[in-house]
C-alpha cells in the first residue's frame, strides 16, 4: 500500500465518519426539538449505517497491516482515525440520551 493510497483512505474515513457525526446531531436534534420522532430514528440509523461502512474500510486497513503489507504512516490518517473515535462517541452518547429520555417519558406515564 503507498502512502498516496493510505492517505486516500484516511480521507474515506474522514468524510464518512464526519456525515455519520452530522447524522447523529441532527437525530439529536430532531429528538431534543420534539419534531419529529421519526426522523430523529432515520437520521440516527442512518449515521449508524455510515458507522459500519467506515469500519470497513477500516477493517481492511488493519487487516492489510496483520498480513505484513506495508501501511505507510500518514498523519492524515491519524486525523482520520481520531475522527472516527469521534464519530464513535457522538453515536454512543447520543443514543444514550434518547435511550434515557425515552425511559423518563414512559416512566412520566405511569
Amino acid at each position: 500500500m503507498t502512502k498516496e493510497e493510505v492517505q486516500l483512505t484516511a480521507f474515506q474515513i474522514i468524510s464518512i465518519a464526519g456525515d455519520a457525526m452530522d447524522d447523529f446531531y441532527q437525530g439529536m436534534n430532531a429528538y431534543l426539538e420534539g419534531v419529529n420522532l421519526a426522523a430523529a430514528v432515520v437520521a440516527m440509523k442512518r449515521g449508524q449505517e455510515r458507522m459500519a461502512e467506515v469500519h470497513n474500510i477500516q477493517t481492511k486497513l488493519i487487516q492489510a497491516e496483520v498480513n505484513e503489507e506495508e501501511v505507510p504512516y500518514s498523519l492524515v490518517m491519524t486525523h482520520a482515525q481520531d475522527h472516527l473515535a469521534n464519530a464513535i462517541s457522538w453515536s454512543r452518547m447520543c443514543q444514550l440520551l434518547i435511550d434515557q429520555m425515552e425511559r423518563e417519558e414512559v416512566e412520566s406515564y405511569e
